[in-house]
């Protein structure tokens, strides 16, 4: 069968048809589709951890190739009201702390706020070095429409960048 016989829905700009394996259409106007095929699941080529993108990683820790993704996404899935208590508990701590040191002497945080935001930011570096090349990698691959609108499994199957 070819990839112009599967149907396009309108619904979605982004549609999955499992019955013809792991293809993916993509609408980016009336006239214009896209179709993906993303049937291979992430692996090591050359020794390189390859997503199902075909991005390669140069390098991977441990646990980011032993991230079981789809058991996370499953308990997301079943207690997700487990995040509504923590958001009613941090807010609830707010407002309780800032009550009770209304009264008080304020505390001199200063210089460990500023090695809190040198650690946040060094951090913060460190997950861009991770996920910029990839985003780079799909927008030229796949373009934009692809990479804002798409999560599917070749998503999920990425240990590292999913």
């Amino acid at each position: 069968m070819a990839l112009s016989d599967i149907p396009v829905y309108h619904e979605s700009a982004i549609t999955k048809f499992a019955t013809y394996g792991t293809f993916y259409s993509l609408r980016h106007n009336d006239t214009s589709i896209s179709y993906f095929n993303f049937s291979e699941p992430p692996r090591t080529v050359n020794g390189l951890y390859t997503t199902g993108y075909n991005y390669s990683y140069p390098f991977t820790f441990e646990f980011e190739e032993t991230f079981d993704t789809y058991f996370y996404v499953n308990w997301m899935s079943k207690y997700h009201w487990v995040s509504n208590f923590f958001i009613a508990a941090y807010l609830l701590f707010i407002y309780a702390m800032k009550r009770y040191m209304q009264d008080r002497p304020k505390y001199d945080l200063r210089s460990r706020l500023v090695v809190w935001n040198i650690v946040l930011a060094m951090f913060s570096l460190w997950g861009a070095a991770r996920t910029v090349p990839e985003v780079i990698h799909v927008l030229n691959s796949y373009g934009f429409k692809f990479c804002v609108c798409f999560s599917g499994q070749p998503f999920l199957d990425n240990r590292v960048g999913g």
